[in-house]
């Protein structure tokens, strides 16, 4: 027996069709017993794991609703804050740049001032360079005059000086032509 033939075997082997009955009559007999009751923990089991999935796929949906108001509610908060800031320094900027104009037009009101004061200086200066000059030329034309006046006279002088000496001269030329004269041995009587 140990040696049994394949067909011996696959003989054996095939039920006699009222066994075949009976035999799978016990197969169910035995799913009830076994099977069903592991298909059933089984179906329960997945139940069970597929209420979990839904309850942890809820709380998930749950935690990243929460998640996103949080990050909505930060991103809000950030942009006020944000906004709030960037409104002070454009107010601080906007500030400080009319601080600017305002002194930019002090200074160049003081500039249109002093301008005006150094234009009236100007004027009042060459006012008065022209009154000196006009001074100084008088002054000076007037010494220009006494001076020619002066000069006049005194070659008027000098010339009637002259005349007189050299009238001088002549006479005393012709006196010395008649002394001369005389000596050499021509003698004429005397003026």
């Amino acid at each position: 027996m140990a040696q049994e033939t394949k067909s011996q075997s696959a003989e054996r082997a095939k039920p006699l069709p009222a066994e075949a009955g009976e035999l799978f009559g016990g197969l169910k007999q035995i799913q009830k017993i076994i099977v069903e009751p592991r298909a059933r923990e089984l179906e329960s089991a997945l139940k069970q794991l597929d209420e979990r999935r839904m309850k942890d796929l809820a709380d998930l949906r749950k935690e990243v609703d929460r998640s996103i108001n949080r990050s909505d509610d930060f991103i809000k908060k950030e942009s006020s804050v944000l906004s709030e800031r960037l409104s002070a320094e454009r107010r601080e900027r906007e500030s400080a740049l009319e601080e600017r104009a305002r002194d930019l037009q002090s200074r160049v009101r003081q500039l249109d001032e002093r301008i005006a004061k150094l234009e009236e200086k100007v004027i009042g200066d060459t006012r008065d360079l022209r009154q000196l000059i006009l001074d100084q030329y008088r002054g000076y034309s007037e010494e220009l005059r006494t001076w020619r006046d002066d000069m006049a006279r005194a070659i008027a002088h000098d010339l009637s000086g002259l005349r007189t000496e050299k009238a001088d001269r002549t006479v005393l030329a012709e006196l010395l032509e008649e002394v001369g004269e005389r000596l050499a041995g021509k003698s004429e009587p005397l003026h």
